[in-house]
């Protein structure tokens, strides 16, 4: 499912990228996404970008957040997943809610596409999945393929 974002929706989700990347500086926090070429600034903003482009699809009420409550979640109860990568796949880390729905979003500047989800952060940690690109922490990297897709579920050929 493709979502487009308004040039005004774009603007609104930049900021709340770039103040939350203000913060993680003012921390002292090194970016999550694993980038030191300065890529962390488009990463926070794409990823806010994102949460947008769900919270649209949902038709739900998108409360950006930056850097509250480790309880709240991205979209009405559910975490968004975003890469830039059309074949990329959902990232869930150890200390990711076994509990949270987990949703796939791909794309970047303002035309993102809603890959799948999971129901749980719990389905996501298999061993199957398990692995540590780069010498960086272990992660679950699940394929699209095992999301659900609500086109797939709801297209019969």
């Amino acid at each position: 499912m493709t979502v487009r974002l308004t040039p005004a929706e774009m603007m609104i989700g930049a900021s709340v990228g770039v103040m939350r990347r203000l913060k993680a500086i003012q921390l002292g926090q090194r970016g999550q996404h694993g980038r030191e070429d300065g890529g962390e600034w488009q990463a926070d903003i794409e990823s806010a970008l994102a949460e947008m482009a769900l919270a649209k699809h949902l038709g739900v009420y998108w409360a950006p957040s930056c850097g509250g409550p480790l309880d709240t979640r991205d979209v009405g109860g559910r975490e968004v997943r975003h890469t830039e990568r059309d074949d990329g796949c959902l990232l869930i880390r150890d200390c990711d809610s076994d509990d949270a729905p987990f949703y796939l979003v791909t794309g970047r500047m303002g035309v993102y596409e809603i890959r799948g989800h999971l129901e749980r952060g719990a389905d996501g940690k298999q061993e199957s999945y398990r692995r540590a690109p780069n010498g960086r922490a272990p992660a679950y990297f699940v394929p699209q393929r095992d999301l659900i897709n609500e086109e797939r579920t709801h297209h019969h050929a």
